[in-house]
Parts: C-alpha cells; structure tokens; sequence
C-alpha cells in the first residue's frame, strides 16, 4: 500500500511537479505575478486530475479482474449442479 495518497500504483504515472514562481525573484508587476500563479496552480491542478483519473483506471481494471473472477466461479457452480441433477444413481434399492 503505498505511504500517500499521491504516490503512483503500477501502470500509473505520478503527478508532474509543477514549478510555482518565486515572488522574491519575479521580475514585474504584481499582476504579471499573479497570473504567472494562477497558470501554474491551473497546470498542477491539470496535474493531479490527471493522475486520480490514472489511478481510478487501476481500480477499473482491479475490480473488473475481481468481478471476472466472481463470473468464473458462478459458471463453474452452475455446471456443477447441472451435473449433479443430471447425474444418475448406480444402484437401485427397490
């Protein structure tokens, strides 16, 4: 199980990091630096929706090998008892 909620399953890609700007080192107006986060908190958020749609693709294909399974034991019990009820005795008592 993995240690976090954003630590990648097998077959899916982990999120992207996405490099925030760094006020102390902006160069522009406080707008110029807003918008520059806004795009970079829209690219992480792009991100990360990306990866939980990764990763309930992994739970698809987890559940559906499951269901698989339930479908295989269902046909096997059905043939089974078909088998049984078809079955005739060896001996006869009376």
């Amino acid at each position: 199980m993995p240690d976090n909620l954003t630590a990648a399953v097998k077959g899916a890609a982990p999120a992207k990091e996405v490099a925030y700007p760094d006020k102390s080192a902006f160069f522009g107006d406080d707008l110029a630096y807003l918008e520059a986060e806004n795009a970079a908190l829209r690219e992480d958020l792009a991100e990360t929706q990306k990866f939980g749609v990764a990763q309930t693709g992994q739970l698809a294909k987890s559940n559906r090998d499951k269901t698989d399974g339930f479908r295989i034991i269902a046909d096997c019990e059905k043939r089974d008892r078909a088998a049984i009820d078809g079955a005739k005795p060896r001996f006869r008592f009376f």
